[in-house]
């Protein structure tokens, strides 16, 4: 399962998870992942995990609460009451809070010091002082309760097992979209030092058979060579 303070893998950039939501949906993205990169460096948190988590919350950025309230990730809505969720000036401001609230769950060290006023949503400062802080380590386990009964993000047990899976897909699409590197070819040798080279070893043959030649070979090697040069 993928840690909550790790990165994602070089090859994914936001242009390529945005080029997945194009492909799986037929539209442009209407948050752009770039802004999850952005605050998720903020706080030491995987941005790609981030940017899932707000997919499955808001079902590909279409739930009424986005729309209405630029909520992406559903902060402050619970089952009985899902209408009491948050609002937000700005999704800047969501993906803030989204981050912030991640990292209390994930035991960042980067908000584990912050002022309350340093916070988008008070809650999320209580939390970090009411044991929330730290209770888990991956994605997958972002879902149900924890031993002592606290829900750890969402009331839904498999929550944490969709948000793992779309980071999974999403990075085996990054992977397959990479150019295969090209093997690197010998560079090809001219016809001409191709056969300055069979000149080259045919000369103590001859030299054999013509001691004459013998008495030059070195000098014949040395043209030879200054002609691959020239040639090569």
């Amino acid at each position: 399962m993928t840690q909550v303070l790790s990165q994602p893998p070089s090859v994914v950039t936001p242009e390529i998870v945005n080029e997945y939501y194009h492909i799986i949906k037929g539209v442009e993205p209407p948050v752009d992942a770039s802004l999850f990169e952005i605050v998720a460096a903020r706080y030491g948190v995987n941005w790609l995990g981030l940017w899932a988590m707000s997919i499955v919350e808001t079902g590909w950025f279409t739930s009424a609460i986005l729309k209405e309230k630029r909520n992406l990730f559903g902060l402050g809505a619970v089952d009985r009451e899902p209408g009491e969720a948050a609002s937000f000036l700005s999704l800047e401001e969501a993906a803030k809070a989204g981050a912030q609230h991640l990292a209390v769950y994930a035991g960042s060290p980067f908000v584990k010091d912050l002022a309350e006023t340093a916070f988008v949503l008070p809650r999320t400062y209580q939390l970090l002082r009411w044991g929330w802080f730290g209770i888990v380590q991956t994605f997958g386990e972002l879902g149900g309760k924890d031993k002592d009964g606290k829900i750890k993000w969402a009331s839904n047990p498999d929550h944490g097992r969709q948000v793992e899976n779309l980071i999974s897909q999403v990075t085996q699409y990054a992977i397959g979209v990479q150019p295969e590197p090209k093997p690197v070819e010998p560079p090809k040798e001219s016809l001409w030092v191709v056969i300055l080279h069979g000149l080259k070893s045919v000369v103590p043959i001859v030299g054999k058979f013509f001691p004459p030649l013998a008495l030059y070979s070195a000098a014949i090697y040395a043209v030879i060579d200054i002609l691959i040069r020239i040639f090569g």
